[in-house]
């Protein structure tokens, strides 16, 4: 069971979240400043709009949880849509305590991963260092952003000391990675799913699979027949 101060933590996370939904600059900061009680001098860098393979994101310092916290959006523009409809996979791995693990991770939000990576790196380890030594660094991303943010995190820890706690909060994050990849990053990332929310169970084999069976099932045919009666009625009706 999570404890109260942990909750109230993935609270400001998804406020964070929220506040990336709206296009303009001004009007996420001022999402920010309202919700969580920041300053906007507490918004270290800020990329409102996405590109290719480029998500937006913003990087807060956050006094109230003594943290650097990078939050990348999820899918919104028809540029994100891009990113999350690549469904292609790529080589991967994860460097744990017991060792390397390899495995395949979705093309798209690796990508973005990586983009991001060359982009922030050098402004977190500013940000850290500015900060002081009881800040903390957090990872945070919603539905694409989360499965973004995952492979980030990976990445990170990966590149220096100044990275090597760092931690992941992935919201509504969609399967983006093999099992394997999955299990080496439990200890440093922490997924949350509302209820019965379908995202986080998408990837190219379960919509295959369900593709599979739904063809295979004894009522497709006549829902065929039902399709191509409504199409033709709608034709009629144009006549």
């Amino acid at each position: 069971m999570f404890e109260d101060e942990e909750l109230q933590e993935y609270r400001r996370y998804m406020l964070y979240c929220r506040g990336l939904k709206f296009k303009r600059a001004e009007a996420q900061a001022r999402a920010w400043i309202d919700t969580t009680g920041i300053r906007a001098e507490h918004i270290l860098v800020q990329q409102s709009t996405a590109g290719l393979l480029r998500p937006a994101y913003v990087v807060i310092r956050d006094e109230s949880l003594k943290a650097i916290v990078l939050c990348i959006r999820g899918t919104q523009s028809m540029k994100d849509l891009f990113t999350s409809l690549t469904g292609a996979t790529k080589p991967h791995h994860v460097l744990t305590e017991q060792g390397l693990i390899l495995g395949y991770s979705h093309l798209g939000m690796l990508a973005g991963a990586r983009w991001l990576l060359r982009q922030v790196a050098p402004q977190l380890k500013a940000a850290l260092a500015a900060a002081g030594p009881d800040y903390c660094l957090r990872i945070v991303g919603h539905s694409m952003g989360g499965g973004t943010a995952v492979m980030l995190t990976m990445m990170l820890r990966d590149l220096g000391p100044e990275f090597a706690e760092a931690r992941c909060v992935a919201i509504a994050c969609p399967a983006c990675m093999t099992l394997q990849l999955a299990q080496g990053c439990v200890s440093f990332v922490t997924t949350i799913i509302n209820g019965t929310d379908i995202v986080p169970t998408f990837s190219s084999a379960t919509v295959d699979s369900l593709r599979e069976d739904v063809t295979a099932s004894s009522w497709f045919a006549e829902f065929q027949l039902d399709l191509r009666a409504s199409v033709l009625r709608a034709l009629q009706a144009q006549q």
